[in-house]
């Protein structure tokens, strides 16, 4: 499985040749596709993730279960604080408001408020589902490229 997760970078190529011909387009409401295919793979990763998780729980060897033993509070601030641009940007969507504000069919205020509110809400969920399952799973052994802490 580690094998699968160092070669990874040969999937990350073919995805980023596949996704390069889609935006060379001229008008943004193309972009919606490339939008689509960028939320469909953070689903796949948050699923099949989620299901490494449970079988890394339920394995009876003890090598493989999560390392667990996470704190609740960080024992360096400053490295914690460093951590909030990374978020702020992940979570920044202002570069698209109007785009898709002027893409949305029969768009009122309370319809784009909705569908912001989703938008974020998604994010924040995952983020934490992800973000606490994977530190529960390596524990303090974890790595910046989280894949690289898959030792299972």
């Amino acid at each position: 499985m580690q094998e699968f997760y160092t070669q990874g970078w040969f999937i990350v190529l073919i995805v980023a040749l596949a996704e390069t011909p889609p935006t060379l387009v001229s008008k943004m409401e193309k972009l919606k596709f490339m939008a689509l295919a960028g939320v469909t793979g953070i689903c796949i990763f948050m699923v099949s993730f989620v299901i490494f998780f449970i079988f890394a729980v339920a394995d009876e060897n003890p090598l493989n279960n999560p390392a667990g033993n996470m704190n609740l509070f960080p024992e360096n601030w400053f490295k914690a604080a460093s951590s909030v641009p990374n978020l702020m940007l992940a979570l920044s969507y202002q570069v698209n408001m109007f785009p898709i504000y002027k893409g949305m069919r029969n768009v009122s205020d309370r319809k784009y408020l909705l569908a912001s509110a989703t938008g974020i809400g998604f994010c924040v969920f995952s983020y934490l589902l992800v973000g606490i399952l994977g530190y529960d799973y390596a524990g303090f052994r974890i790595e910046a490229n989280f894949l690289n802490s898959l030792s299972y």
